[in-house]
């Protein structure tokens, strides 16, 4: 058990420089240390690569939920009348 701990403050950065240098070195030596230690490192990054879908699937949904709705279309603004138009000479006649 001794081993899976050193194994896990190394990865964590844990360990003095002394510790990590003394560990390294029985990691250098031992094949079932190294292997242990590899097998550890690859549960570690599929952990941390599960957790990166699943902030990543939690941040889609947060924005689709979040969005600001899309503004209603806005009716057409009518044409600018000029002084020749029609409407204006109707408008005219009214008034006098």
């Amino acid at each position: 058990m001794k081993e899976f701990d050193n194994i896990d403050d190394y990865l964590l950065g844990l360990l003095s420089e002394a510790d990590e240098r003394a560990f390294l070195e029985r990691v250098a030596q031992d094949q079932a240390l190294a292997q242990q230690l590899a097998q550890r490192q690859k549960l570690i990054r599929g952990i941390q690569h599960k957790g990166r879908r699943a902030l990543k699937a939690e941040l889609e949904t947060f924005h689709q939920q979040h969005q600001p709705q899309a503004a209603a279309p806005q009716p057409p603004t009518p044409p600018k009348t000029t002084k020749d138009d029609p409407r204006n000479k109707a408008r005219e006649t009214k008034e006098r």
